[in-house]
């Protein structure tokens, strides 16, 4: 059996990731993810991770584990949106975002339309819930505890319904 799926892990890597341990916390979220494709191997033998860090650009990375999320500059959003269509393009897509939320998509035309299946989950105390649902397009945002439950639910489950109550923020 072949690579089935993608799923795209994205580390937010703007300056505002600098406050309050939140690129530790994001360094962490990736090392989890990874460290369940190796101890979950055949759970997740069709499916191929791709980790990326996301500040002024989009960079691919070795999953967190060697200090690859150092804090910079703002998030480019048009940046982001191109990686993704070229994913797309490519295979069954899934995106994870690892961010505080603290990113503008103002300008960016479509972006929940691309059709990619996309979660936020949120990094820090003062994650911006609208911002992550923005980007999960819709009114749900999920908090980093639930990140084995939105990871496992993004991957295996039909994506016409909805994940269980108890990973949702509530809206702001």
């Amino acid at each position: 059996m072949g690579i089935e799926q993608t799923l795209v892990v994205i580390a937010d890597a703007s300056g505002s990731m600098e406050e309050m341990g939140k690129a530790y916390l994001a360094r962490n979220l990736l090392r989890f993810i990874s460290q369940l494709a190796v101890i979950e191997r055949e759970k997740y033998a069709q499916v191929c991770f791709r980790y990326y860090a996301w500040a002024e650009n989009i960079r691919e990375i070795n999953n967190g584990t060697d200090n690859e999320i150092k804090p910079a500059g703002r998030c480019n959003a048009e940046d982001l949106v191109s990686t993704l269509k070229d994913f797309k393009q490519v295979s069954d897509l899934k995106c994870l975002l690892l961010s505080d939320g603290s990113f503008d998509f103002d300008g960016i035309e479509g972006w929940p339309a691309l059709g990619i299946i996309c979660r936020g989950i949120a990094v820090g105390v003062d994650a911006d819930p609208r911002a992550l649902a923005w980007f999960s397009g819709g009114d749900r945002a999920y908090p980093a505890e639930d990140i084995h439950a939105v990871t496992d639910w993004l991957i295996f489950s039909v994506h016409n319904t909805n994940p269980p109550k108890h990973m949702i923020f509530p809206k702001a």
